[in-house]
């Protein structure tokens, strides 16, 4: 191989690297410009940085890895009911066969609402990766006498006896409308908090949130009165 073609070869890749930052710097501040046009039109309020809601949650995403951080935080009302909404994201490192270290960086989007009243924690999700997570706690995997519900969604649950409670009919059948899929959700103390891989330009956030407070709205009245 001639030093005029490595040198050629090191440029190419040079320039695609260069490129291909430049085309995600550009991604992101496109974002961010969407992002703040829907945060003005809606009189959201928003807090650039606010890393004290990385200790908001116990339950995944949050306690993972190294480094979390909570930006373009964003707060409101939708059909009267408080919503936040952030852009959360930790690091991880992992050591290949030869010893070389790598890091990676897992973005979520993680918005909640407030509870009337706290909740043991309950986590629903489409498969398995955190379940272990919950066990190392002392929880136990939910069944429902529903088989659709049970094949579609895995949950883990601090309080058998509450998560039954919660899983009522009505609240198995909302879980199993389309529009729920594809998302994480959360039933931790005094919150109901849902999460995606990855950050949004929060376009979805009205219909989001009412839907959160749609599943809100299920939770048997005795489990939200004053104990």
């Amino acid at each position: 191989m001639s030093p005029f073609f490595e040198l050629g070869l090191f440029v190419v890749l040079v320039g695609g690297f260069v490129g291909f930052i430049v085309w995600q710097y550009k991604k992101n501040q496109a974002r961010k410009a969407a992002m703040m046009t829907f945060i003005a039109s809606h009189g959201y309020g928003y807090i650039p940085r606010a890393d004290d809601r990385t200790r908001y949650f116990r339950s995944p995403p949050f306690g993972q890895g190294y480094s979390p951080s909570a930006e373009h935080v964003v707060s409101g009302t939708v059909r009267g009911v408080p919503f936040e909404t952030f852009a959360y994201q930790f690091t991880t490192r992992t050591r290949d066969s030869k010893g070389h270290m790598s890091t990676q960086t897992h973005p979520f989007q993680v918005t909640w609402i407030p509870l009337a009243q706290a909740l043991p924690t309950m986590r629903l999700r489409t498969d398995n990766a955190f379940l272990r997570w919950g066990k190392s706690l002392g929880g136990r995997d939910l069944d429902t006498e529903s088989e659709e519900f049970n094949n579609q969604w895995k949950v883990w649950c601090e309080d058998e006896r509450i998560g039954h409670a919660i899983l009522t009919p009505r609240m198995i059948e909302m879980f199993l409308k389309q529009e729920v899929m594809g998302r994480s959700y959360v039933f931790e103390g005094k919150a109901l908090m849902t999460y995606v891989p990855g950050h949004t330009d929060l376009t979805e956030t009205p219909s989001l949130v009412s839907l959160l407070a749609d599943i809100a709205s299920l939770i048997p009245p005795f489990l939200m009165e004053e104990p």
